[in-house]
């Protein structure tokens, strides 16, 4: 496969010189994404775009970072998880430039937190609402207000293992350099993810599966196409009134046009639609589980079980489980391994279509198999003990439904039409078709050519910079700018791209040497890594 990219197709070659050119400048992109608010420590996705912290940005940002500065980067981790809920819920997203009870300027973001504790499902001018009409809201007691009432996908752990074992690697070539990452500290951090884990067990598999579920499309994939059908069934009955206060009020457009970008690129307002609704109607939800009153699937409005959050649950328990380890944890390092494997035959047992030779999405409201062609099916290769014949299966078709001249595309161009007028694949639109570079780098061990990959991700990074998400069919950067998990996989990539050419030629090494101390030199303590830089061993 030849990885190339840019909109026309072309790029530069990965020399020495452009590999530390990748890494000074996604260096200065991490940097940019961190701010330092009310005494602590946040990122931000992407400047003008995301204004707050993210959850599942938070530990890929940190893992990036902690290539250059690593106080900070497990600062970030600690600030962030000061927010982690009583019940082990880490919220979607923080602001913290929010004073306890202080209300989101409207231009600032749409849609604000208090639609996660207004229990009217009527979509409304948020602006206007009056504070009666949340602050009672025992979750908006709790949090003052500051964070949503839904969690992202459990990526904490992949990222913490992966700071971890390149810091240890570093240790090992000089044993003279001190931990960051000592044992309590690691200890602290183990304890609230494991806290978080538990959280999606017992509150995450309303049919008690034995695997998770979605309950809002925001706990990563927004508009992809394994939820169009339950979508549709909760934005029925929008008035055109409601989708007119969507359209005046969704700033992430006038983010967008601002920087010369197309709201084609975002999901549509109609898409706006569902995702209010559901908020509001968890909204009741989580009242109803603050209360200690039961909850059933009937309360639930949206609930998907998913390949995608299922599998990389189980690879963060196994990582979860060697971090408990290592800080002395036993008890929890054997209680996560225990989750893990029970998940992993349920995933089995209840995703897995043999007629269709893929996982499955399965609508927990209408127990419906959905065989969609979205690269969330593919997720459960992060489990290490997948049945052979099954990962060679799911291997085969990651291989051939998803793999472009660019990356990995979010969705097949092959995948049907779920829902009328809303097509199946857009190699433009957020999750439904485009190359997400985060989503490449745990993926691609399970590629035939992981390395072409990852050469043709920092050649996109060369010509686009560090870009929100990309076009499958042409390399073009798409969405935000200055994406600070794009710069995360960039940094990581281009240090063992860079580490490669260092092997091969050895007057290389001692140009890398010669330059560690300059600006965007990589530093001479920088481990060669026998693995790829996902942290999992190549294939």
């Amino acid at each position: 496969m030849a990885a190339k990219g840019g909109e026309e197709g072309t790029s530069a070659d990965l020399t020495p010189g452009s590999l530390h050119e990748l890494i000074e400048k996604s260096d200065h992109v991490l940097r940019s994404t961190v701010k330092t608010i009310g005494g602590k420590i946040w990122a931000y996705p992407s400047p003008g775009l995301y204004p707050g912290a993210w959850n599942w940005d938070t530990p890929q940002i940190a893992e990036g970072l902690f290539h250059s500065d690593k106080e900070t980067a497990i600062r970030l981790l600690e600030d962030f998880l000061t927010m982690q809920w009583e019940n082990g819920m880490i919220p979607h997203i923080v602001f913290p430039q929010l004073r306890p009870g202080e209300r989101l300027q409207k231009d600032v973001y749409f849609p604000p937190p208090s639609i996660w504790y207004i229990t009217d499902d009527h979509i409304q001018d948020y602006a206007q609402v009056p504070a009666a009409a949340y602050e009672n809201h025992p979750a908006y007691k709790a949090t003052g207000g500051r964070t949503t009432g839904i969690t992202q996908y459990p990526i904490w752990a992949i990222s913490l293992k992966n700071m971890y074992d390149y810091e240890q690697q570093q240790h090992t070539s000089h044993p003279e350099m001190a931990l960051q990452l000592t044992p309590e500290r690691l200890a602290s951090l183990v304890e609230k993810l494991n806290k978080s884990h538990q959280w999606f067990h017992e509150h995450r598999d309303p049919l008690n599966l034995g695997i998770v579920a979605e309950f809002h499309p925001w706990m990563g994939c927004d508009n992809a196409p394994c939820y169009d059908r339950a979508m549709a069934r909760i934005a029925a009955g929008t008035t055109p009134e409601e989708l007119a206060l969507i359209k005046t009020q969704r700033t992430d457009l006038k983010a967008i046009i601002a920087r010369n970008g197309d709201s084609s690129e975002r999901p549509t307002d109609l898409d706006y639609a569902a995702y209010i609704k559901i908020a509001h109607r968890l909204a009741r939800v989580t009242e109803k589980e603050m209360k200690g009153e039961a909850v059933t699937i009937d309360d639930i409005p949206f609930a998907v079980y998913s390949p995608m959050l299922t599998g990389m649950l189980i690879r963060a328990e196994r990582d979860l489980a060697a971090l408990a380890q290592a800080a002395g944890r036993k008890d929890i390092a054997e209680e996560a391994r225990k989750r893990a494997d029970r998940m992993s035959k349920s995933m089995v047992g209840h995703l897995w279509d043999n007629r269709a030779e893929q996982f499955c999405y399965l609508d927990a409201k209408g127990m419906e198999k959905e065989p969609v062609k979205f690269i969330g099916t593919c997720f459960p290769l992060l489990d290490e003990t997948l049945p052979p014949a099954i990962r060679t299966a799911v291997k085969k078709r990651l291989q051939a439904d998803y793999i472009t001249d660019f990356g990995i595309a979010s969705a097949s161009k092959d995948n049907p039409e779920r829902v009328p007028g809303k097509p199946g694949y857009d190699p433009c639109r957020y999750w439904r078709g485009p190359i997400w570079d985060n989503v490449t780098r745990l993926l691609r061990p399970f590629t035939t050519d992981p390395g072409s990959l990852r050469d043709g991700a920092l050649k996109r990074a060369l010509d686009n910079g560090c870009r929100e998400y990309s076009n499958p069919e042409t390399g073009a950067g798409l969405g935000g700018h200055d994406f600070g998990w794009t710069a995360a996989a960039v940094r990581a990539d281009a240090e063992a791209r860079l580490h490669e050419l260092e092997a091969q030629t050895p007057a290389l090494q001692r140009e890398t040497q010669a330059s560690a101390f300059q600006p965007g030199g990589i530093k001479p303590d920088i481990i060669k890594k026998s693995r790829d830089s996902t942290g999992f061993f190549l294939e």
